[in-house]
């Protein structure tokens, strides 16, 4: 109600602004009748008064031109009971059939090295530090033949050639 009261006072210090005469007229004139929902009131204050200068009040424009409704906006679309189950999405880019045959040849030959130092290590007596590098290894050389099995040919390869790194730098020690 105070905040009534401060907007009553600024109404009567600025009585020459057209706007200020608008919203009195508009608030005397919804005194006068019974009060609406909310929810009814607002679109009704927005087709009947221009929120901007130029802007069209009814549903035609000066130049005669047609304004856009408040309903013309994007529409929401309600779907019941969930929705469509997502599609696949194939994130790599479309290989060949001889990409692909490169690409898994070139997965192998990274498993097939990697499993050649892998025996060549396992005479040695590992620290448990060099266990664990060991045990990364084996878990990237599995990874890799199931990407390879799913058909996740980037991935194969990606795991096969950090599986040959570490083999290699484990050898070295």
């Amino acid at each position: 109600m105070p905040l009534a009261n401060i907007f009553l006072l600024c109404a009567l210090v600025f009585l020459d602004t057209p706007s200020i005469r608008v919203f009195f007229q508009e608030s005397q004139s919804q005194e006068a009748r019974p009060k609406p929902d909310q929810a009814q009131e607002a679109p009704k204050a927005a087709q009947t008064e221009p929120s901007k200068p130029g802007q069209c009040a009814t549903k035609s424009t000066p130049s005669g031109g047609k304004c856009k409704s408040p309903s013309s906006g994007p529409r929401k679309r309600i779907v019941r009971r969930g929705s469509t189950t997502d599609p696949t999405i194939q994130f790599s880019p479309g290989l060949t059939q001889q990409q692909a045959s490169a690409q898994r040849q070139n997965t192998s030959q990274l498993l097939a090295s990697t499993d050649a130092n892998l025996r060549k290590i396992s005479n040695r007596q590992l620290t448990p530090a060099q266990q664990d590098a060991l045990n990364q290894i084996r878990r990237y050389m599995e990874q890799a033949k199931t990407a390879d099995a799913s058909g996740d040919l980037q991935r194969a390869h990606n795991l096969a050639f950090k599986a040959r790194q570490l083999s290699d730098e484990l050898l070295q020690k």
